[in-house]
């Protein structure tokens, strides 16, 4: 069942900068994945269409009232978004303006509400092309390898632990005179979550023995990270719908899973592109 989720950006592509990147690549994932996205930002360029669909999501742009010092302030962000029915509002910063006018709106729609703070390090360059192929050729395969095994690993010790967290909430929440961990309907939750962790890390001790043995067989971390990412995504957000209107507070640790999440999902590399090599290795009979 897809939720519907606000990204509130200050600025967004084709502006570039790391915030922009990271929002656009986690809004096309979730709603990829039958998320119903609204991304709600300034708007940078005159020309750019106010509302428009962009990878299967929406954009909405709000003309700023001014920009100073690169950071625009567009107080009718806030209409933009009490017009909105969402779910859950996502704000992303620096700059703080658009994240401050996501937290004002969703405070008084009684909205859940999270937001990502970026360390924004990504510079544009004219060599920056050229460097990265010549990583890739060289250093970047041994290099890559190992990030996906790490960052399969990171997954599924996040799935975990939000799993343990909605199993022990569970047992201590009460409904109906019994523990909500009796209903049924937890229960499946429960055992869903609990499977999907236990199959990821399996796959993922598989890739990395595989790794071990042969370290140009890299197709199995490629699944592994692939499978890992989703499983975090979904276990952390069925542990904040058992959490129930805590889940989205940080007097319990499952918000930041679901934030930590939801940044696996569209960490580089690129997991469209993981895929893709995925397709292009079996079509051309060298998946193993």
């Amino acid at each position: 069942m897809g939720v519907r989720i606000a990204q509130v950006s200050p600025w967004f592509a084709p502006h570039l900068g790391g915030v922009e990147s990271h929002v656009r690549s986690l809004s096309r994932e979730l709603a990829a994945r039958g998320h119903d996205v609204t991304v709600v930002t300034s708007q940078h360029d005159p020309s750019l269409p106010l509302d428009e669909w962009v990878d299967g999501f929406h954009v909405i742009r709000v003309r700023p009232r001014l920009i100073v010092l690169r950071t625009p302030v567009t107080p009718r962000m806030r209409a933009s978004l009490r017009d909105l029915s969402v779910e859950i509002v996502h704000a992303h910063s620096p700059p703080p303006t658009a994240s401050h006018y996501a937290a004002a709106v969703a405070s008084k729609r009684d909205i859940p509400y999270v937001v990502t703070y970026h360390c924004d390090v990504e510079l544009p360059s004219a060599l920056g092309a050229f460097v990265a192929s010549v990583y890739r050729r060289s250093l970047g395969a041994s290099t890559l390898a190992l990030v996906r095994t790490a960052d399969a690993a990171t997954a599924v010790g996040l799935a975990q632990a939000a799993f343990e967290a909605a199993l022990r909430y569970s047992q201590q929440r009460s409904a109906f005179g019994k523990p909500i961990c009796q209903h049924q309907a937890i229960q499946l939750k429960l055992a869903d979550m609990a499977t999907r962790v236990t199959a990821s890390r399996a796959l993922t001790y598989r890739a990395a023995e595989r790794l071990e043995a042969d370290a140009a067989d890299d197709a199995g971390v490629i699944m592994a990270r692939l499978d890992a990412a989703e499983t975090a995504y979904i276990v952390s957000l069925e542990a904040m719908r058992i959490h129930g209107g805590y889940g989205y507070t940080k007097e319990f640790p499952v918000e930041r899973y679901y934030r930590d999440a939801a940044r696996l999902l569209t960490a580089p590399p690129d997991p469209e592109g993981d895929r893709r090599e995925l397709a292009r290795r079996w079509a051309a009979g060298a998946g193993r």
